[in-house]
């Protein structure tokens, strides 16, 4: 099993980390880049410098000398600062550009990784798409991460730089430090200390909308019946007002933070200068430190005035993270139980021992059921739907465990096998989707077991080779997304060619051929008689009257084993 790449932003103890928290450890993941980036950003802090200790030199110079050579070597100093901070700033932008390739490839690693071992119900109808679409929000996560270590970094270790520059001009300067930092610590951290949380709101508000609209696209037959866009619209609209709500009480708190920043420009500035001009006529700080120090603690306050598009940045930052949060979070299918390498030879017998099975506190799906199906023997399951032949599969693909009683194959129970060797040996078919690739690649499905050869005996198993050699393209003919050249019972034939080269031991067939004429279904079970067991679940008499042996399922109802009755078959 491949380990997800984003492990550590899940607790290992099952609990929802907060977003500051996943950020934390989104970062620890890369700390080599991101300790180069801090390094990269000091020494910056310290190369622009240059022009404020170069102004000071200047002003004393000219104050006390008329010589030109000091001029020059100043405006060298300053060149050569500058230019090195220029070019320290392209390499910081390098290693934050590998950072966010190397995040967006973690990600995309993670989530192949987290969504075939997902549980079932994580991602049943439309919640699996709806949540892959947090997968756009790793995008954001890059940007803001990128703006964030380059500008807002910067920022603030230029601004304490400059600060302890300020400290060694005067005791009341740096007095005067402490005050600004800590004017600065309550806008950031005072101020904004709810924004983290509704930032989160406004971005779930946002994703509400969003799967609202994909239902609509998903459904659209459904919403062309007259009258039923004003629905649509209505609903729309009112997730569209939750949002703006969200936004707003978001943007107040940004909006103050905005504000306040402005404000503390205004007194910083201009009580610096009345501080160090007082300083000046004392005497207790010259001109060319009290010009500097304007330079500095404006670039401070000018920084912390741009700080709000950071502010900003760093909101939607959690509110990523707590959306990507929710796919690093998708609850796993178990990894425990014995592991075969190899598969014993020849097919499988299965047992059921007086087995139920309880879903959410609904009741049992079906009465406690005892059935055996010899090695190599064909069954069949009859029931209308809802007499729970779909859970019946999910119990033997390991989906659920049985509340009571026993699945049993081949005398192990299948709980205690894990579920990849559970699932080489027993494959369901059910519900037959294709997903965006050739026929071979829908067949093959990437098991490196399964050649071509196997490939083509499975579609010749099911009747489907000779119509797929007959196209243009043969195997190699695309299917699944918005290319879909292949009719229900083609796609149907093709999933079970897809389960049929994996070679399984047992193959249960989840209502497949109930979508199949009689003749097909005939043929096929003839040419399916073969390597393996074979339990067919339908809700169609005339598949299961094909077969010797099979079970009625009526919902709680005891189960019988024999032929269908004529009352059975009427209800």
């Amino acid at each position: 099993m491949i380990a997800p790449a984003l492990a550590p932003l899940r607790s290992p103890d099952g609990t929802t980390l907060s977003a500051p928290a996943r950020i934390y450890r989104l970062l620890s993941l890369e700390k080599s880049d991101v300790w180069s980036i801090v390094v990269y950003a000091v020494a910056i802090g310290l190369l622009t410098l240059a022009v404020p200790v170069a102004v000071q030199a200047l002003v004393n110079t000219v104050g006390f000398t008329a010589l030109l050579q000091p001029i020059v070597v100043l405006t060298v100093i300053v060149f050569l600062g500058l230019l090195g901070a220029g070019i320290l700033r392209t390499l910081q932008s390098s290693v934050v550009e590998v950072l966010q390739q190397r995040l967006f490839v973690r990600a995309a690693h993670d989530l192949a990784s987290r969504l075939p071992s997902a549980t079932l119900s994580s991602l049943a109808g439309r919640r699996g798409p709806d949540l892959v679409n947090r997968f756009f929000d790793v995008a954001l996560v890059q940007k803001t991460l990128a703006s964030l270590l380059v500008d807002a970094l910067s920022v603030v270790l230029q601004a304490l730089v400059a600060m302890l520059l300020l400290a060694f001009y005067h005791p009341i300067l740096l007095a005067f430090d402490v005050v600004l930092m800590a004017a600065i610590a309550a806008i950031v951290f005072g101020v904004g200390r709810k924004g983290p949380k509704t930032s989160i709101e406004e971005s779930k508000a946002k994703y509400e909308t969003v799967a609202w609209l994909e239902e609509v696209a998903a459904a659209a037959r459904t919403f062309k019946s007259p009258g039923s866009e004003q629905y649509v619209f209505r609903r729309a609209d009112k997730l569209a007002r939750k949002y703006v709500h969200a936004r707003k009480t978001h943007f107040v708190i940004l909006l103050r933070q905005i504000a306040l920043s402005h404000g503390l420009q205004a007194v910083a500035v201009a009580g610096l200068l009345g501080l160090g001009g007082a300083l000046v006529m004392r005497g207790q700080l010259s001109v060319g430190q009290l010009v500097a120090a304007e330079l500095v603690v404006n670039g401070v306050v000018s920084g912390l005035t741009k700080f709000g598009k950071h502010l900003e940045s760093y909101y939607d930052l959690v509110a990523s993270v707590d959306k990507v949060g929710t796919l690093v979070d998708l609850p796993q299918e178990r990894t425990s139980g014995i592991t075969r390498e190899t598969s014993p030879d020849g097919p499988a017998e299965l047992v059921l021992s007086e087995v139920t099975l309880q879903l959410d506190g609904r009741g049992a799906p079906f009465a406690p059921l005892s059935l055996a199906i010899q090695p190599g023997a064909a069954a069949a399951v009859y029931g209308r739907n809802g007499s729970g032949k779909s859970a019946l599969a999910d119990l033997l693909h390991g989906v659920h465990l049985p509340s009571a009683g026993r699945v049993v194959v081949d005398g192990l129970d299948t709980h205690t096998l894990s579920l990849r060797t559970l699932r080489r040996e027993v494959a369901v078919v059910r519900d037959p989707t294709l997903f965006d690739g050739t026929i071979l690649d829908n067949v093959v499905l990437g098991r490196p077991e399964v050649t071509t050869e196997r490939a083509l005996s499975a579609l010749e198993r099911v009747g489907l080779l000779d119509e797929v050699a007959a196209w243009p393209l043969g195997l190699e003919t695309k299917v699944g997304g918005a290319r879909q050249p292949l009719t229900t019972s083609q796609t149907a034939l093709l999933a079970l060619a897809r389960a049929l080269a994996g070679d399984p031991r047992l193959l249960v067939v989840d209502e497949v051929m109930d979508a199949l004429d009689g003749p097909t279904v005939e043929r096929l079970l003839v040419r399916l008689k073969g390597p393996q067991t074979l339990l067919v679940l339908t809700a169609h008499e005339r598949v299961a009257g094909c077969f010797a042996q099979r079970v009625v399922l009526e919902g709680v109802a005891p189960a019988r084993h024999g032929a269908l009755s004529a009352a059975e078959v009427a209800s």
